[in-house]
């Protein structure tokens, strides 16, 4: 309509402008902004006497139609067999992580019934020390302060695996008195922490339950799992700020009741990093999401959560996370993925059932003691 409504001397310039967006926006290759500077300059010298205004002033509108154009309606040239390839390399190129981040838990105000509850204070420190199979091997070190209204506690908890063991220590105190420490030992796999609590669970790493040995979100694309159908659909959306593609996983774990279950957002301008999970409880019912706001590049081309949030069933942020350091594949020692209790630590371990406390070492007697 608008080129029927211009003068015939402009209408086929503007017709070149329509052509030509047309061109790039299905296929998604060369940016408006490359191409127009240069056309404009081309038919610069054709706009005469009184139709210069006129065609200034739809040339305007075109120019900012196009530089603003949303992505919708464009399309990723990408299969979910090619994307499920390059989400196996990105977990092929990282045997091992060493993660610096800060983390913050939002206050709800879930009223009087919360009020005897200690509550986070600020932001948090957190680490970790992962290696594959990172659900096995890791050391993760939290920093937290709490208060209950009464009393604020500084906590230190450090949480490590070794693969068949894991050994939990804990120091709690308030910020002006004396530290209570405290230490587990069990090989119940349930008792183990979870990494999706961390930046590492934003990526394809991210930990799924264990049925039919299912452990992360690349076995759910390769397939492994029965009660997921997964398909991709290649049109480009803004999520999360980044022009993505969705992959669906439809359930069919309720025999009666099929849904899509899980939805996975993969940023087309990062190599298909991941960039959103969202898990549902029921047909269109959110139950959590894994957002990410920033991406870092940490090297070789590997993509790094650098702020995440993680979002309720009412898309209200939960946790927000913010990665200070990130580095891969820098071979940890095994010891780092055990701990030895300090003098003091009051210890439960639940593989033999003793209970004990941790006497000082006669080196440790002998360095206390006055020269």
């Amino acid at each position: 309509m608008l080129i029927v409504c211009l003068p015939p001397e402009t209408a086929h310039t503007i017709l070149l402008i329509a052509v030509l967006y047309i061109i790039t926006t299905v296929s998604a290759l060369v940016p408006g902004e490359v191409w127009l500077a240069p056309v404009l300059q081309m038919f610069a010298d054709e706009i005469k006497g009184k139709e210069t205004i006129m065609l200034k002033q739809y040339t305007i509108l075109i120019c900012f139609l196009i530089i603003s154009a949303p992505v919708y309606g464009q399309t990723a040239n990408i299969d979910l067999q090619t994307l499920t390839s390059i989400c196996e390399s990105y977990e092929n190129s990282i045997a091992d992580v060493n993660v610096e981040y800060n983390f913050e838990v939002t206050d709800l105000g879930k009223g009087d019934a919360q009020a005897n509850f200690a509550k986070f204070v600020g932001s948090q420190k957190g680490s970790l020390i992962a290696a594959k199979p990172f659900d096995q091997l890791y050391r993760l070190s939290l920093t937290m302060l709490m208060d209950d209204g009464k009393t604020r506690l500084q906590t230190y908890v450090i949480g490590a695996s070794n693969g068949s063991v894991y050994k939990e220590y804990q120091r709690t105190g308030e910020t002006n008195g004396t530290n209570r420490t405290s230490g587990v030992i069990t090989n119940d796999r349930t008792s183990m922490s979870e990494y999706n609590v961390t930046p590492l669970g934003f990526t394809i790493f991210h930990r799924v339950d264990n049925v039919n040995n299912v452990k992360s979100l690349l076995d759910i694309l390769k397939g492994r799992c029965d009660y997921y159908a997964v398909s991709l659909d290649p049109n480009i959306s803004k999520v999360n700020d980044f022009n993505a593609v969705e992959v669906a996983c439809v359930s069919s774990r309720f025999k009666t009741l099929i849904f899509k279950g899980l939805s996975l957002f993969f940023s087309v301008d990062h190599n298909y990093t991941l960039v959103k999970i969202v898990w549902y409880n029921g047909p269109g019912r959110v139950r959590s999401s894994y957002d990410i706001a920033q991406l870092k590049n940490i090297g070789n081309g590997i993509w790094f959560p650098g702020k995440a949030y993680i979002k309720n069933n009412s898309g209200v942020i939960e946790n927000t996370y913010t990665t200070d350091k990130a580095a891969i594949n820098q071979a940890p020692a095994s010891e780092i993925f055990d701990i030895e209790f300090p003098p003091g630590t009051e210890v439960f371990d639940k593989i033999t059932g003793k209970q004990y406390v941790i006497k000082p070492t006669q080196e440790q007697v002998d360095q206390s003691l006055p020269q």
